[in-house]
């Protein structure tokens, strides 16, 4: 125990003390301090620095505060472009302006606007110029179709059309040569069944009419002889036929044109008796 300058006969004061030997010197060097003088010290600095943290505390947090919505603002008007873009706002453009992050970010926000305008505009006159040319490819096989439909009703041979399934249409003369009332008819027969069973050669009508469809299929047309039968009269009659691939509304289909050839056999066997 030590005593105190203030108190110099008391003896009850304690003391830290710090001892370091030099030995070079053979010194021994000390400092020593009362111990409640350290205490009140380090309470002294202890609520110093509490106070300086109680008052820079609100400073702190308050410049945070603003320095944080200094930096979002911008970042927040970006972001509302961006959604006015997004939602079909192709106006929208975003007047910050600088070197920074932020203005690189919004001039390519906005160049983006601008190429979104651009590119709408032209695709919008592209569909338009379409549409344009679809008007006129669609008024043009409708004119085509309109006259190839007067050709068709007008022909004097048997027209008629057929796919895999069977006959979808047919001429005024179709329903005439084969002694039919009306087309719904004609199409719910098959072509066989417009034949006698089998023909000249002895070849089933049934195969041999197959035979022939899918020739013309193959190489696209197909013109032979054959022996047809009307309905009512069930009257057998010579005919030449031709079978020819066609492009028809989108779907390719088989023309069948059928002449009847009756009087120029007729004639043929006449010059042969002739001969004889």
């Amino acid at each position: 125990r030590w005593n105190h300058p203030d108190t110099p006969e008391q003896y009850t004061h304690q003391k830290m003390a710090w001892l370091h030997h030099h030995k070079g010197l053979d010194w021994y060097v000390g400092i020593g301090m009362y111990v409640n003088e350290f205490e009140q010290t380090a309470t002294y600095l202890s609520r110093q620095i509490l106070l300086y943290i109680l008052l820079l505390t609100p400073l702190l947090v308050l410049l945070s505060y603003f320095i944080t919505r200094r930096l979002l603002h911008p970042l927040k008007k970006l972001s509302g472009t961006a959604q006015k873009v997004y939602h079909g706002d192709l106006d929208a453009r975003c007047k910050i302006y600088g070197k920074d992050e932020v203005g690189v970010l919004a001039a390519a926000i906005n160049r983006m606007g601008d190429q979104l305008s651009s590119n709408i505009s032209t695709l919008d006159d592209q569909v338009q110029q379409r549409t344009e040319e679809l008007r006129y490819t669609e008024a043009l096989q409708r004119s085509e179709t309109e006259k190839y439909r007067s050709l068709f009703d007008g022909s004097s041979d048997a027209i008629m059309m057929l796919t895999p399934d069977g006959f979808t249409d047919c001429n005024p003369a179709t329903l005439s040569m084969f002694e039919m009332d009306s087309r719904n008819e004609f199409i719910h027969r098959h072509p066989a069944t417009l034949s006698p069973p089998h023909q000249p050669n002895g070849r089933g009508s049934m195969e041999l009419s197959m035979e022939q469809i899918t020739k013309a299929q193959q190489e696209g047309s197909n013109f032979f002889e054959w022996v047809h039968r009307k309905a009512k009269s069930t009257e057998d009659f010579p005919c030449e036929v031709l079978l020819t691939n066609i492009e028809l509304s989108n779907q390719t289909v088989i023309q069948a044109i059928v002449r009847d050839i009756s009087k120029r056999k007729e004639m043929e066997r006449d010059l042969v008796n002739a001969k004889d």
